[in-house]
């Protein structure tokens, strides 16, 4: 398994109220694995992008960290659990895949004349 790739299971639940959106959690121990080797790849929000597959359905989503738990949730929208045929309560593994941060582009900007090289 590649080093950011992690194989999961956990169970479906309610974000609140609706199921518009629900989510699966990251076990603690993956979740403190990704605080820890992936720190640096986290978006302004604090949330971490991931490759995240559902049986025949693969798409690019966050990583959010529930702070009571200290534990990631992965989101999965209403479109997914439809076409994958996901229930709340039911019980799915998945892969995620971490979306690294590509380093800083360095351009080169080209140095004006001097102006003894202009005259």
């Amino acid at each position: 398994m590649e080093k950011f790739k992690f194989k999961l299971t956990s169970k479906v639940l309610p974000q609140s109220d609706t199921t518009a959106w629900c989510y699966a959690v990251i076990d603690k121990k993956v979740s403190d694995e990704i605080k820890e080797n992936f720190s640096k790849d986290k978006n302004p929000s604090g949330s971490i992008t991931v490759i995240t597959t559902i049986k025949t359905t693969t798409w690019t989503t966050s990583l959010i960290l529930d702070k009571t738990s200290d534990t990631f949730l992965l989101p999965i929208k209403t479109e997914i659990r439809t076409k994958e045929k996901i229930e709340v309560g039911d019980d799915i593994s998945f892969t995620i895949q971490i979306k690294k941060a590509m380093p800083p582009q360095v351009h080169q900007v080209p140095e004006e004349d001097s102006e003894e090289e202009q005259k």
